[in-house]
């Protein structure tokens, strides 16, 4: 069996923190349009993901992501370079 894809998984993980229906997240989503969002909640979210995913995100592309799919090459980026 494969290993979903970031991008199956992170709209529940997004929704999950944000109280969010994950039908309304995709990858174009931008998470700092969100009523709920501010730079306190950004943060609580990547500790949020790196828990989810098992990672540890770079804090440069990380803080910068704005975008669902910009969070998912974070992501992505730290399982290639095997942080966890």
């Amino acid at each position: 069996m494969t290993e979903p894809s970031i991008m199956a998984l992170l709209p529940q993980a997004i929704a999950d923190h944000f109280a969010l229906d994950p039908g309304e997240i995709t990858a174009d989503t931008a998470i700092t349009e969100r009523d709920s969002w501010n730079p306190i909640t950004h943060l609580g979210l990547l500790v949020h993901l790196e828990q989810a995913f098992g990672v540890q995100l770079e804090e440069e592309p990380a803080i910068r992501a704005s975008t669902v799919r910009e969070l998912s090459a974070a992501i992505e980026q730290a399982r290639s370079r095997g942080t966890s």
